[in-house]
């Protein structure tokens, strides 16, 4: 069997013409016939809807198809552990993603729906409401910020900060106004409800200064603190 594989092996590598007994092109081919009776996905019909009855396939698979499943597989566990900060924005846009903490339910999709549906009724520009919630708190419901030494308690889609000391931050009046308990409304409907607040808030001030996340250049730029809030009015259905 070494002995075989080894042959095989070394007519890959010495392999000549597409269609050469031992070239690469000849034992590709062979490999994905192989592979397609597996399936039933023959002669282009690429869908399990179309699937042919299975037929036993005793055929060895390739020791060169071994080799190049190893390095792909490599590859892919290299690339999710070396991932860069421009990789995990691009792996953001995907529908299914959610940020550490947040419910299964509170997607990146979903909660930029629910955003933009509620700035719209507010006069705000969505698109720049989104790009807010990107710059705070998409990847993690609760800040990884530090805050006089401690990880900083601020929550949500629009980061709300609870401070106990005598300077209190929107958390504290989101909280006040509520009754609710950011650290635990991690759901899809208490989000709702901070997203419905958040935007009343912006929307009555006129202003998105309180949101620092708003000055870093991700996410398309600086925003600028009256941007997309010309003519904005409150509608309080963070009450409902």
């Amino acid at each position: 069997m070494y002995i075989d594989g080894y042959k095989k092996l070394r007519g890959f590598s010495t392999g000549g013409l597409a269609g050469e007994e031992g070239s690469p092109a000849e034992m590709f081919r062979r490999n994905e016939e192989r592979k397609a009776r597996k399936t039933g996905m023959v002669k282009g019909l690429g869908s399990p809807n179309n699937a042919v009855e299975e037929e036993e396939v005793n055929e060895p698979v390739s020791p060169v198809q071994d080799y190049f499943d190893m390095l792909y597989r490599g590859n892919e566990e290299y690339l999710e552990s070396s991932e860069t900060e421009e990789m995990a924005e691009g792996r953001t846009k995907f529908a299914g993603y959610s940020g550490v903490g947040y419910d299964g339910l509170a997607t990146q999709k979903r909660i930029e729906s629910i955003i933009r549906q509620e700035a719209k009724q507010r006069g705000i520009n969505a698109d720049i409401a989104i790009r807010v919630y990107r710059k705070e708190g998409l990847n993690s419901y609760q800040s990884n910020e530090k805050f006089q030494g401690k990880r900083e308690t601020s929550y949500g889609p629009f980061q709300l900060f609870i401070n106990e000391g005598k300077v209190k931050g929107l958390g504290n009046d989101y909280q006040r106004d509520t009754g609710g308990n950011l650290a635990e409304e991690n759901n899809l409907a208490d989000i709702t409800r901070q997203i419905r607040w958040s935007l009343d808030y912006a929307a009555k001030t006129g202003s998105w200064s309180p949101w620092r996340g708003t000055q870093k250049k991700t996410h398309g730029g600086i925003i600028e603190p009256t941007e997309g809030l010309s003519g904005a009015k409150p509608i309080g259905n963070w009450r409902d």
